[in-house]
């Protein structure tokens, strides 16, 4: 991420909170406004990676299915 991005992330964050802090707004709108950012900053960071949770390159921690020799009993 170069650093004119995030320079403008970190305005736009204080702006936000700034904002905030004057209007105050409801509970619930914060929430739904902090939840959707959130949302939008996973699926950003989801696309930007090479990494997949059940692929075995990876080493998942997500336990295979096949039997193991002291379960064929």
């Amino acid at each position: 991420m170069n650093s004119r991005l995030v320079f403008c992330l970190v305005v736009l964050l204080i702006a936000g909170v700034a904002a905030a802090i004057l209007f105050q707004p409801p509970a619930w709108i914060v929430l739904l406004v902090g939840s959707t950012l959130m949302a939008a900053i996973f699926v950003v960071a989801r696309r930007k990676t090479d990494y997949e949770a059940l692929d075995p390159t990876f080493r998942s921690h997500i336990p295979t299915f096949r039997k193991q020799p002291e379960d064929r009993r």
